[in-house]
C-alpha cells in the first residue's frame, strides 16, 4: 500500500503530460469539426440562424422570433431571463435570447450580436453602411455590407458544407423549412 501511494503523484503527472501531449498533437482541422463556435459582434441587418447547441442572442434594438425545435428534449429559451416556450416572438430596445442546448431557428432585425456553440448556419443580409465582425472559430470572416451570406459553422446542419458563400437570392437550399 505504501509503494502505491508514494508513486501516485508521478502517476497523475504523467497522465497530464500525456493529455497535454494529446492536445498539442491536435490535428490542424480541428476548428473545422462539429462544436465549433461563431461570433457576431454588433452587425445592423436581418438575420436568420438555425443549429444545434449553444446560442445567446442580443438585439437592441431591434425584433426576434424564436422557435425551439427541440422542445421536450429538457433545454427551453429564455427570452429577458424569463423562460419561454416553443415560439416566441418580442421587439425592443434590448433583448437577450439564450438557449442551453438543442435545436433552433432564430430570425432577427436590428443591431445583432451572436455567440452560438455548435453547428448551424446563419444568414446574414447587412444594412448598407453596416460594419459586421464576424468570426468562425478564431477565423474573421468577410461581410460586405448590402450583400446576403450564409455562412456555417460546426457540421452544418443540412449535410452542405461551411462555406462563406454569397447566397443567391431565393436561395432555399441551406434547409430554412419546417
Amino acid at each position: 500500500m505504501r509503494h502505491l501511494t508514494s508513486s501516485l503523484p508521478a502517476l497523475v503527472l504523467s497522465a497530464a503530460a500525456a493529455l497535454a501531449a494529446l492536445v498539442v498533437a491536435a490535428p490542424s482541422g480541428a476548428a473545422d469539426r462539429p462544436g465549433q463556435s461563431l461570433s457576431i459582434e454588433r452587425c445592423q441587418g436581418t438575420m436568420q440562424i438555425r443549429g444545434r447547441g449553444y446560442v445567446n442572442i442580443r438585439v437592441a434594438p431591434g425584433a426576434l422570433t424564436f422557435v425551439d425545435q427541440s422542445p421536450s428534449d429538457g433545454f427551453s429559451p429564455t427570452v429577458g431571463g424569463v423562460p419561454r416556450g416553443k415560439l416566441f416572438a418580442t421587439s425592443g430596445r434590448e433583448i437577450t435570447a439564450i438557449l442551453l442546448g438543442g435545436r433552433y431557428r432564430v430570425s432577427m432585425r436590428g443591431f445583432v450580436s451572436i455567440s452560438a456553440r455548435g453547428d448551424g448556419l446563419v444568414q446574414l443580409m447587412p444594412d448598407p453602411g453596416s460594419t459586421c465582425d464576424v468570426r468562425v472559430g478564431d477565423v474573421p470572416r468577410p461581410v460586405s455590407p448590402g450583400e446576403p451570406v450564409r455562412i456555417g459553422f460546426g457540421g452544418v446542419l443540412d449535410g452542405s458544407s461551411a462555406a462563406s458563400a454569397p447566397a443567391p437570392s431565393g436561395d432555399t437550399r441551406d434547409g430554412n423549412r419546417n
